[in-house]
């Protein structure tokens, strides 16, 4: 094994402590809400065209973390405070 000298202050700093989690491209709980109604929605309506709308719904999903990774964040703490802002 191979002995690093860290007195100077430097330290690795590894990619999982900076870079967000995803699956597939795309944030882990958009997955799973994604992936979740669309199963739901074939068992119930019992039609495959959902699972094409879900797929091109995560590429969609896909595109807009790769502009931005805190889109969906963002996005969502719009959503949870726009009646805080609304002017009158």
């Amino acid at each position: 094994m191979v002995e690093r000298d860290y007195r100077t202050g430097e330290a690795p700093l590894f990619r999982a402590l900076y870079v967000r989690q995803t699956w597939g491209g795309v944030p882990r709980n958009l997955f799973l809400i994604n992936v979740l109604t669309c199963v739901f929605a074939v068992i119930i309506l019992g039609t495959w065209f959902i699972g094409v709308v879900g797929i091109s719904l995560h590429f969609l999903f896909r595109y807009f973390t790769s502009q931005d990774a805190d889109f969906f964040d963002v996005f969502t703490h719009y959503l949870r405070s726009k009646n805080y802002y609304r002017s009158e």
